[in-house]
């Protein structure tokens, strides 16, 4: 069915829930807040992976084996900012926080050094 059909075909369904007022329905009997809990919960794991130290090494390696050094290097400082918050413990929110900001800093650090050398 081409894009456009499909759309139109999409958006006449759609109204029609809407003028029967019809609620919405879950897929295998799920309920809302279930679903809630699901979505926060891997939420919670992608996270954990994405800032896990085995992921940043590894990013950090494969960048470097492809001569991006200064990526590469920011995985790795991510990964040992990461550690060094985590052992003087510092909460999970000042950690993220940090995080993220070293990471714009580094994206903004990396921006300056592409754009001097065109």
């Amino acid at each position: 069915m081409p894009q456009q059909q499909l759309m139109e075909e999409a958006e006449r369904i759609a109204q029609g829930w809407v003028a029967n007022e019809e609620q919405r329905k879950f897929l295998a009997g799920s309920q809302l807040e279930e679903l809630k809990t699901t979505n926060a919960r891997e939420s919670e794991q992608l996270a954990d992976a994405f800032l896990g130290a085995a992921f940043l090494k590894e990013q950090s390696r494969f960048l470097w084996s492809k001569k991006k050094y200064a990526p590469s290097a920011l995985f790795f400082f991510v990964m040992d900012a990461k550690t060094t918050l985590v052992t003087l413990n510092v909460g999970a929110a000042a950690t993220l926080s940090y995080l993220f900001y070293s990471f714009l800093y580094g994206l903004l650090g990396l921006h300056q050094v592409y754009s001097q050398h065109g």
